[in-house]
């Protein structure tokens, strides 16, 4: 990518410089008095760099226009010519002129969260292997790491998002997204989800270890122990946990739908029983020893 900055003062000679400094020209152009030579220079310079793709960006073109409006539009002329010939060659170039600011593409997260998740190792585009997780945890027969797990963890697997203080509606508590942490626990999750007709795959450990965080097939956020709360959806979810904003507590009986999760309630219907916690196929399992719902 290219950038040319013009200064204020002196109309086509200091268009003329700025490219000279900032594009490259084959041959030189040394004056200021020739648009087709700059345009054929500036073509020239273009096709020897070999790239298949170049961006030329003009941030002041609309300052200049207003000030130089008989120099503006030669000078559009040759930018928009150059691209037009490198588009038309035997082996084309895309090039691609913005004129005027670029605008800067709008933030994912809210700043809090964006600084937070970069904090513990994130970054846009960011991808991690998930099979290690996939084969441990679906060892067990009881979890499937469904698309949702699979892509959640694919960006944010391994973070562990060390924060404290106060948050929105309850306190601010570290997280960490490590399944693998939770090898031993995938019978709460697959409890839980036949409770609530879903699919959940651990994620790793809420308040270091105090309670558990999983993921729905919808790609549902939930709080997982002796009880069930949803922090939301995907993104929503993550800004939640940061925030520190208190999960919904979820009752038995729900509707899920693939695109909406909506609570409500059947007083017509008998409200199903909690897993039975403690032994599974006539296997003792791990004791909670986590204190009841607090919220």
């Amino acid at each position: 990518m290219f950038t040319i900055s013009v200064p204020d003062g002196g109309g086509h000679d200091t268009f003329f410089a700025a490219v000279r400094a900032a594009l490259p020209l084959d041959p030189p152009v040394p004056g200021s008095r020739s648009w087709d030579a700059l345009s054929r220079s500036l073509y020239a310079g273009l096709r020897g760099l070999g790239a298949a793709r170049v961006e030329i960006r003009w941030p002041d073109a609309e300052r200049f226009a207003a000030r130089y409006p008989e120099d503006s539009v030669p000078a559009r002329a040759v930018l928009e010519f150059v691209a037009a010939s490198l588009a038309a060659d035997d082996h084309p170039v895309e090039l691609r002129t913005v004129f005027g600011a670029v605008a800067a593409p709008p933030s994912r997260f809210a700043g809090r969260v964006e600084r937070d998740l970069r904090a513990a190792g994130w970054l846009p585009g960011r991808q991690v292997d998930t099979a290690g997780w996939r084969e441990q945890l679906e060892a067990s027969g009881e979890v499937r790491m469904h698309e949702a797990a699979e892509r959640f963890l694919g960006e944010f697997g391994g973070l562990k998002v060390d924060i404290s203080g106060p948050g929105i509606s309850v306190a601010r508590v570290p997280f960490e997204f490590n399944p693998g942490d939770l090898d031993g626990e995938e019978g709460r999750f697959a409890d839980w989800g036949a409770a609530f007709g879903i699919s959940l795959f651990p994620l790793g450990e809420l308040d270091r270890g105090r309670t558990f965080l999983g993921i729905s097939e919808i790609g549902e956020v939930v709080l997982v122990e002796t009880w069930v709360a949803s922090f939301g959806v995907g993104d929503t979810a993550l800004e939640n946990l940061i925030l520190g904003v208190r999960p919904v507590p979820r009752p038995v009986a729900m509707v899920v739908d693939r695109d909406v999760v909506q609570i409500q309630s059947l007083p017509a219907r008998p409200r199903p029983k909690p897993p039975a916690f403690g032994v599974r196929d006539g296997e003792p399992r791990r004791p909670y020893g986590f204190a009841p719902n607090p919220w």
